[in-house]
C-alpha cells in the first residue's frame, strides 16, 4: 500500500478527530470504521499525496503512487472492510486464519492484505491512543 506506513494518514486523522467536541470520541475508542474514513477521504480529496510530499521519508515514494494506484488501494480496503462481520469491525483482533480466508475470498483480497489493514489499524490506534495521552 502506498499509505503503508500509516503517517499521512495519521496526520489527517489526528486532525480529523481532534477536530471532534469533546466526550464525542477519544482516541482509544477509534475504530476500524474511523480508519477506513479517513483513508477513503483521503483519497477523494487528494490529501495523501500533499501529505506524503510533506514527511522527508515519505517524499521520494510519492512518484511512486498513481492516483489510480491509491483508489485502487482505497477500494481494496473497503471491500475487506465490508467483507468482514460487524464483530469483526468492532473487534479486528480476533481475526484468525480461517476468517481471514473468508474475509479475502469475499473481498477478492489476499490474506495478506486482510492482515496488513488489520496491522495498520492496530498500529494508528496505538499511535493515536499514546499521542492523545501524552496531549492532556
Amino acid at each position: 500500500m502506498c499509505f503503508a506506513n500509516g503517517a499521512a494518514v495519521y496526520s489527517f486523522c489526528w486532525q480529523e478527530i481532534g477536530s471532534r467536541t469533546p466526550g464525542q470520541t477519544n482516541m482509544t475508542e477509534y475504530r476500524l470504521v474511523d480508519f477506513l474514513i479517513q483513508i477513503q477521504k483521503l483519497g477523494r480529496t487528494g490529501e495523501l499525496r500533499e501529505a506524503m510530499k510533506r514527511i522527508p521519508i515519505m517524499s521520494r515514494d510519492v512518484e511512486d503512487c498513481d492516483d489510480e494506484g491509491i483508489q485502487l488501494e482505497i477500494k481494496c480496503a473497503t471491500g475487506i472492510f465490508d467483507s468482514m462481520t460487524p464483530t469483526e469491525r468492532l473487534r479486528p483482533e480476533i481475526i484468525d486464519t480461517d476468517r481471514s480466508e473468508r474475509i479475502a475470498s469475499g473481498s477478492g483480497a489476499s490474506r495478506k492484505s486482510v492482515f496488513d489493514l488489520v496491522r495498520q489499524f492496530k498500529s494508528m490506534r496505538n499511535t493515536m491512543a499514546a499521542i492523545s495521552n501524552s496531549r492532556y
